[in-house]
């Protein structure tokens, strides 16, 4: 007998695919001092970096709501991220379209710090992109300023007036002619003749006797005249007869002290 062969089965090789692997990404914000990061929506300086990281710029969902004085509706908002660690001061520039903003010179850059939102707008007005300098990360917007109300001036016009000189009208000096009574008493009464009245009178020193006399006429010592009685209402008192020289003159008493009268000028001698 023949003996019949056995087939044994030929095995089937099965390819296996070979695992490929991702390279991970090296982080685009490094280690140093002025670390620049370029990303396509801004561009951020690290003053200091002394762990490597990612920064990232992407649109802010919520932003908190602006403050009055600027406009709304074409405000551009961004959140900014960065897992490096950092030291220092960041600069923060971010770009917006052309014709994004009417009034170019009026776009600041503000950054929302401890719940309120500040201009940190540190390059000329009307520069794209407009850059500032913050302490740390977090939402930032592009708006426009509201231009400031134009407040009207008043404009005061003087009116020239006419100044009046006033004349100055010196004033009048006002002449008292005394007269003189000779009577029998010893008593010499100078009564003044009436005069107008001046404007401004100075007053007259206080003193016993007047400052000037007029001078009797020069008689030799007459005797002594007796004293008068005194009497209420003396009858015309007869002229003492004239004396060529009479030796001596009286004393006049001390006459009493006149009210305001003005200083009687120099009687000529008579």
């Amino acid at each position: 007998m023949t003996a019949t062969p056995t087939i044994t089965p030929t095995p089937t090789v099965t390819n296996t695919p070979t695992p490929t692997l991702t390279p991970t990404p090296a982080p685009n914000t490094g280690v140093g001092n002025d670390v620049p990061v370029v990303l396509p929506n801004g561009e951020l300086t690290f003053a200091t970096v002394t762990t490597p990281g990612n920064t990232t710029i992407a649109p802010a969902a919520n932003p908190p709501a602006l403050p009055g004085g600027f406009a709304l509706g074409n405000a551009i908002f961004y959140e900014i991220q960065t897992t490096a660690v950092y030291n220092g001061m960041i600069t923060v520039c971010l770009g917006y379209p052309n014709g994004a903003f009417a009034v170019p010179s009026l776009v600041r850059l503000l950054h929302f710090e401890n719940g309120s939102w500040i201009d940190v707008t540190s390059n000329a007005p009307g520069a794209n992109p407009v850059c500032g300098t913050v302490g740390s990360l977090s939402p930032f917007a592009i708006v426009q300023a509201l231009p400031p109300t134009a407040t009207p001036t008043t404009i005061a016009t003087s009116t020239p007036t006419s100044t009046i000189t006033p004349t100055v009208t010196p004033p009048s000096t006002a002449t008292v002619t005394p007269t003189l009574t000779i009577t029998n008493t010893p008593t010499a009464t100078v009564m003044p003749t009436k005069t107008p009245q001046p404007t401004k009178t100075p007053q007259p020193t206080k003193t016993t006797k007047p400052t000037k006399t007029p001078e009797p006429t020069k008689t030799t010592k007459p005797t002594k005249t007796p004293e008068p009685t005194k009497t209420t209402k003396p009858t015309k008192t007869p002229e003492p007869t004239k004396t060529t020289k009479p030796t001596k003159t009286p004393e006049p008493s001390k006459t009493p002290k006149p009210t305001k009268t003005p200083k009687p000028t120099k009687t000529p001698k008579p």
